[in-house]
């Protein structure tokens, strides 16, 4: 067996030390076995409360959820907020203090679980305003004025990268002619920012983007004879009209559109009835997507989610009330795996919505399950470990986790671009195959890169855990995780990899802002050579894991 480096530095022993050291890892080495183990279609999650649904006695429905760090999760309906463990159990909820009187408006969660609600009261005279509330219901006293900022009435709340917190709302209509909106802007802290007034058309979708840019899906009705519906896509800044950003009005193929979300480029996605239809991130309508332009879908769709990889996940109602859940790539092209699935997982009386994906790219749905309160977790096939840059850096950064991946994407940690490359892997170990090995992940501290690495083995991690407080090279290393996610290793002394995978190299930058770099491509490989980098792994081309195919 080869000695694999860590970090371009040092060679490894091996011996009953490292084995022990595994063993508090908590980690299991199964036997390598033969043929490759594909995971089973979608399905719920039976790890989840015990059937993939978690419900509370409660006749609300959870419209918006939001996984923690610890990854516990919180939902809401703008009213009450429930609390759930990692796996669904112990849930807790409680309701939003209200005066009598009051009436909840829009409502979000932020990524650190706290609510923000638009309440506006008619008595003793109108007036609106905006609200925070901690998890436990308690009123965020340092948001605002004791946790109030005064707003319009906003039906769609968004929260920025930054923090900035987008409202829109309406603002009525000029005689004879169309609705006007507006959307206005705060900062994390309460403090407002900007005001936009006068935009034509009802707000059917609020979404936020980097660099204060945010997207406003809007609808126009027909108000004097020989006008036509239609609907119109904007992206917006606090000045105004992004102009780099093509504003169109679209009367086909639907003329109202439901549902919006924007793909990991900017590109976005738009639903009317049973169709799809997607505009680049100039704002063109593609032509190219679906066919003719046109992603039918078959029934009506009621919410649509982005997954890490960029494919687009979409829960439809069908005519006898149930919902059925399918999948399409951010070209247009229908998941056929999905497409006949969903009426086992989403019967009548089940009305969920795709609001979030945990941390192993699990889906997060939220809705009411006869009844009662609920979100459930629905498996929805492999994660992808996916690559982002930081220029200025010249750092390379990559991540299976999907709420990292969201937040990058956000902008909620500047700097950050994809890079376009990704390879799949198993997100956690129920999912995987027998065969796979999970995956540890270290915190390299900035004196020495400010980085992440990713050993290739259970052996390696537990080798830099041995080095943490011996060797200087590793002295402030933390281990974030045991387990980032789980492949298949390949053959130490060839570095191949199984058949139904693929090699994944692993290059370290050799600079004292310590760096590593994983592709699938051996083009990229041999362009990081020759930038300096040096390669790590098995084998003559150092392959550290092996990806799905």
């Amino acid at each position: 067996m080869m000695d694999l480096p860590s970090c371009g530095r040092s060679s490894r022993k091996r011996g009953s030390r490292i084995a022990f050291l595994i063993s508090l890892l908590g980690i299991a080495l199964s036997p390598w076995t033969n043929g490759w183990a594909a995971e089973a279609v979608p399905r719920l999650d039976s790890s989840f409360a015990g059937n993939g649904i978690s419900e509370v006695p409660l006749a609300e429905w959870a419209t918006s959820l939001v996984v923690l760090g610890d990854g516990q999760i919180v939902a809401s309906s703008g009213r009450v907020i429930a609390r759930f463990g990692v796996n669904g159990e112990s849930p807790s909820v409680c309701a939003v203090p209200l005066e009598d009187g009051a009436r909840a408006g829009g409502s979000a969660l932020q990524r650190d679980g706290k609510l923000l609600v638009s309440v506006w009261v008619e008595q003793p005279s109108y007036a609106a305003s905006l609200r925070r509330f901690h998890v436990d219901c308690s009123r965020d006293e340092h948001f605002g004025s004791g946790g109030i900022v005064a707003s319009k009435d906003a039906w769609r709340i968004a929260v920025q990268g930054d923090g900035e917190i987008l409202l829109a709302h309406s603002e009525g209509y000029i005689s004879g002619g169309p609705t006007l909106s507006g959307v206005d802007g705060v900062t994390k802290d309460g403090v407002p920012t900007f005001s936009l007034s006068g935009l034509s058309g009802d707000i059917g979708a609020l979404l936020p983007w980097r660099e204060r840019r945010f997207t406003v899906i809007f609808n126009h009705r027909q108000f004097r004879p020989g006008e036509v519906p239609g609907f119109s896509v904007r992206r917006l800044t606090p000045e105004g009209l992004d102009r780099s950003f093509l504003d169109t009005f679209n009367t086909s193929p639907f003329s109202f559109a439901t549902d919006a979300v924007v793909g990991p480029d900017g590109a976005v996605f738009t639903a009317g009835g049973t169709q799809v239809v997607r505009f680049a991130a100039t704002g063109v309508r593609d032509t190219n997507f679906g066919t003719g332009g046109v992603l039918e879908l078959g029934a009506a769709v009621d919410r649509m989610a982005v997954q890490p990889d960029g494919a687009i996940v979409a829960v439809l109602k069908r005519a006898d009330g149930g919902r059925s859940l399918l999948r399409f790539s951010h070209e247009g092209r229908l998941d056929e795996a999905f497409s006949s699935w969903g009426d086992t997982v989403f019967p009548v009386g089940y009305a969920q919505r795709p609001l979030a994906f945990s941390a192993e790219a699990k889906l997060m749905l939220g809705g009411s399950h006869d009844g009662n309160f609920s979100v459930s977790r629905v498996h929805v096939g492999h994660a992808e470990a996916v690559e982002f840059y930081h220029s200025v850096l010249d750092h390379y950064f990559m991540s299976s986790n999907a709420l990292e991946i969201a937040n990058l994407d956000l902008g909620v940690h500047r700097g950050w671009a994809r890079t376009g490359r990704s390879f799949s892997v198993y997100g956690s170990a129920d999912v995987a195959a027998p065969e796979a090995r999970p995956v540890c992940r270290f915190y390299i501290p900035p004196e020495r890169g400010d980085s992440h690495f990713y050993p290739a083995s259970p052996e390696e991690c537990a080798e830099v855990i041995g080095k943490v407080h011996t060797d200087p090279n590793y002295r402030g290393y933390v281990l974030e995780t045991p387990s980032a996610f789980y492949v298949p290793l390949p053959d130490r002394q060839t570095g191949g990899c199984r058949a139904g995978t693929m090699p994944v190299y692993r290059l370290w930058n050799q600079r004292l802002d310590s760096n590593h770099a994983y592709t699938t491509s051996r083009t990229v490989r041999q362009s990081l050579i020759a930038r300096g980098y040096l390669p790590e792994g098995y084998g003559p081309d150092g392959t550290v894991m092996c990806a799905l195919r």
